[in-house]
């Protein structure tokens, strides 16, 4: 195995010009500045901005155009709807936290796309928190993006403690430590919206009323402080 160095680029983070200019002579690869993709996933963006959501909303729009949808029954419209979050949205909303309004436009992509038109030409039928509801309390199971970035986020919160020894979770303790519980990380107060492990641990309020504790050898939990009953410590 070999290291294309055509298809390889050298970025400094807090280095001087002259030493990335140097190492990117002898190996012979360009210099980009930061922030860059990753595994297509932008490393140095702001993900509370708009234009750090373009891809994502974009591909959206290109998989959900209004065109597809006069060709589909009813049914089609559905499951193509469903099967649009896959891929690279997904992969953006398990790992950053999606601002409303960006929430807010994908859904507006999906309800027009639904209903076969805008909404300032053809009227929909039926509200979208309605549509948008699992089929047992009356939708049509397409979810709400704001409560699947929750849940996907919340996987990180719920393999952090389950995978102490895993780089990824090394290198968090290592950065932020642990919480009071020795469960979660320390809550952060970071000025940067950079971090996307700052996205995650915001959610915790949210995950963690949905977890519990078992009892072992209390290495890992805190007895007094842990909350046993109705969500309160002892």
């Amino acid at each position: 195995m070999r290291i294309n160095w055509q298809k390889s680029c050298m970025v400094g983070i807090n280095v001087p010009i002259q030493d990335i200019t140097e190492i990117a002579d002898t190996l012979q690869c360009p210099i980009r500045p930061f922030p860059i993709d990753y595994l297509g996933v932008p490393l140095g963006s702001n993900p509370s901005k708009k234009d750090f959501w373009n891809r994502v909303t974009e591909r959206c729009q290109k998989k959900l155009a209004i065109w597809k949808a006069k060709y589909l029954s009813f049914g089609g419209r559905i499951t193509l709807i469903k099967s649009a979050l896959s891929n690279l949205p997904v992969y953006f909303l398990s790992l950053f936290k999606i601002p409303k309004e960006i929430a807010r436009q994908i859904e507006k992509i999906q309800n027009q796309f639904l209903w076969c038109g805008n909404s300032e030409t053809k009227p929909h039928l039926i509200k979208w928190d309605i549509v948008s509801r699992p089929k047992d309390k009356g939708g049509l199971g397409i979810g709400s993006i704001l409560q699947k970035n929750v849940a996907l986020m919340g996987k990180w919160l719920w393999r952090f403690p389950r995978e102490q020894t895993a780089l990824w979770a090394s290198i968090i303790k290592s950065k932020f430590g642990f919480g009071l519980d020795s469960w979660s990380s320390r809550h952060l107060h970071l000025s940067t919206r950079r971090s996307p492990w700052k996205g995650i641990s915001s959610i915790a309020p949210f995950f963690l009323p949905f977890t519990y504790h078992f009892l072992g050898n209390a290495n890992s939990i805190r007895f007094w402080l842990a909350k046993w009953v109705s969500h309160r410590p002892l």
